[in-house]
């Protein structure tokens, strides 16, 4: 088929070419597997720099004896004898649609879950109380609306830890140049994750985890912001007065970037000093001892070569920050992290988020495959949406939100689905 990668001669000699590197590297190197996405990058790196030189050649023979190696009997061989069927997976009938998002009007019942105690359910309430009275309302002030967000925190295996509430602010009413300036969210990359990961794997270094409670209710804000007053808030004959906003809080654009603001401050003056590639890395050395720091959010890994140091970090987070000590890192974004260290192995794994995906988008009694298409498919440009009734069916199946799924476990493990996901990828706009 013209225009599709495998009529591109020259690329496709190029990946054989990479591969055999690989190969090559891996058979003769003691590294695990697991590692073959570092040894194709190595390869990349090193194929420009050696010459390619094609030998041109009118000596070449052919063997068709019909011979089969290691024997001197000449035999045809049946394609029947070493065929090998393979089920394809599974697909389900139904129609992959996203659940309804329903008005939750009372609390205890969405909260009523039988395989939890009521104890587990946290309602997060940092806010201290006002120092001032309510403001007036003013026509000329602009006034982001407000909402109850409702999360479900799980474990590595998927299983309910709690429930929680926040206030969130409807963000989207906000106009760029009034209510905020810049918006920044403090996310580590995934390539520096590994290369922490792999420091840790090698030097045997202590990983440990940390959560920060209520991460954006520690920023501050730098414009004056109103906010209508919550529900249930308001006092009788009140109910046209609003409040003004001290601390940022979860909706808000600016929220996550005034956090990486006050996080990066507190975190330098202890004497980490920042990355210049990645901003969300940070880097403290006391003598033979270090440690590193990785930001995501409000999730923090700790990979230190020193205990105590290790300590001394993470009492002065918690002297700053409402924080959680974890203990040794396990499952962060998403990742399941499991170490060997008698054997110096350590492994990441999403084994949980993509059995969520699935669940997400109800296929978790599908086959398992190697790839997120079958074998021998090719998709053009004459299999997409031809006519507004097709268009309208394809509104109900969320096309996009599976690939982007897909990317993100592409991104952090699963390397080896890269070029699906993209061929995927070229046709979220017309599927």
């Amino acid at each position: 088929m013209p225009s599709t990668p495998q009529q591109n001669d020259v690329a496709e000699r190029r990946n054989r070419t990479l591969m055999e590197m690989v190969r090559s590297m891996m058979s003769y190197s003691p590294v695990p597997i697991s590692l073959w996405g570092e040894a194709l990058k190595t390869a990349i790196f090193y194929c420009p720099n050696h010459s390619v030189r094609i030998v041109e050649t009118r000596n070449a023979k052919f063997l068709e004896n019909g011979e089969i190696s290691g024997s001197n009997e000449p035999r045809k061989v049946d394609i029947e004898e070493i065929r090998v069927d393979i089920p394809p997976p599974f697909l389900p009938q139904e129609i992959i649609a996203p659940q309804p998002v329903q008005q939750v009007e009372e609390h205890e019942q969405h909260n009523r879950d039988g395989s939890l105690p009521p104890e587990n359910i946290a309602i997060e309430n940092v806010v201290e109380p006002p120092q001032l009275a309510p403001l007036r309302r003013s026509q000329r002030e602009r006034r982001p609306a407000i909402s109850d967000d409702y999360v479900t925190k799980r474990d590595a295996k998927g299983n309910i830890e709690c429930f929680k509430a926040k206030l969130v602010a409807k963000g989207f009413t906000q106009k760029e140049g009034i209510d905020y300036r810049d918006t920044f969210s403090p996310v580590s990359k995934k390539d520096s994750l590994k290369i922490i990961m792999a420091l840790v794997a090698h030097f045997d270094l202590e990983l440990h985890q940390m959560d920060v409670k209520t991460t954006f209710l520690n920023g501050n804000l730098d414009e004056d912001i109103y906010m209508e007053q919550p529900e249930g808030f308001a006092k009788k004959g009140n109910e046209h007065l609003v409040c003004k906003l001290k601390k940022s809080i979860y909706g808000l654009k600016q929220a996550s970037r005034q956090w990486c603001i006050k996080f990066n401050n507190t975190i330098t003056s202890f004497g980490f000093k920042e990355n210049t590639v990645d901003q969300c890395i940070y880097l403290k050395i006391s003598g033979s001892k270090f440690i590193f720091l990785i930001l995501y959010v409000d999730d923090i890994l700790l990979a230190s070569s020193d205990l105590g140091l290790l300590r001394e970090t993470k009492e002065h987070l918690s002297k700053n920050f409402q924080m959680v000590d974890m203990g040794e890192a396990n499952y962060v974004i998403g990742i399941e992290i499991f170490r060997n260290r008698s054997r110096g192995v350590l492994g990441l794994s999403q084994k949980g988020y993509i059995d969520r995906v699935l669940e997400r988008f109800n296929m978790q009694s599908c086959s398992s495959g190697v790839a997120p298409i079958l074998k021998g498919d090719k998709l053009s440009k004459k299999q997409c949406l031809r006519n507004n009734m097709e268009r309208e069916q394809m509104k109900k199946i969320p096309y996009a939100s599976v690939v982007g799924s897909l990317m993100y476990a592409q991104t952090c493990t699963r390397l080896d689905i890269s070029f699906d996901v993209g061929m995927l990828g070229r046709y979220q706009s017309d599927p």
